[in-house]
C-alpha cells in the first residue's frame, strides 16, 4: 500500500515539470528589470502558481481538445447498429404477433 501511494505521490509531483517543459514559450511583453523588480516578482510568482495549479489539467483538456477537433467515423459501428435494428424489429413483430394471438383467442366481446 506504501509503495502505491509513494508511486502516486511522484507522478503527481512530477507532472506539473513535465506538463511546464512541453509549454510553448510566451512573448514576453515587459522584460524584468531594476526599475519594475516588485511588479515583475509579483507577476512572475502569480505565473508560477497558476501554472503549477493548472499544470494537472492541461493533460485532460488536450485530450478533450483533440477528441472534439477529430473528425467522426461512424462506420465502425453500422453492424453494430444494423444488428440492434434487426433485434428490435423482431421483438416488436412478435410482440405484434403474440398480441394479435392473445385477441383472436380471447373470449372476450369487443
Amino acid at each position: 500500500m506504501k509503495k502505491i501511494l509513494f508511486l502516486l505521490v511522484l507522478a503527481l509531483l512530477l507532472t506539473p515539470a513535465l506538463v511546464i517543459a512541453d509549454e510553448e514559450e510566451e512573448p514576453v511583453e515587459n522584460e524584468c528589470g531594476i526599475f519594475n523588480l516588485g511588479s515583475c516578482i509579483t507577476q512572475k510568482l502569480f505565473e508560477h502558481t497558476t501554472s503549477i495549479i493548472n499544470a494537472p489539467i492541461r493533460p485532460l483538456i488536450s485530450l478533450i481538445k483533440k477528441l472534439l477537433s477529430e473528425s467522426v467515423v461512424i462506420s465502425v459501428f453500422k453492424f453494430l447498429w444494423q444488428i440492434m435494428a434487426y433485434v428490435i424489429s423482431i421483438f416488436y413483430a412478435l410482440l405484434f404477433l403474440y398480441v394479435g394471438f392473445n385477441f383472436m383467442t380471447s373470449g372476450h366481446d369487443v
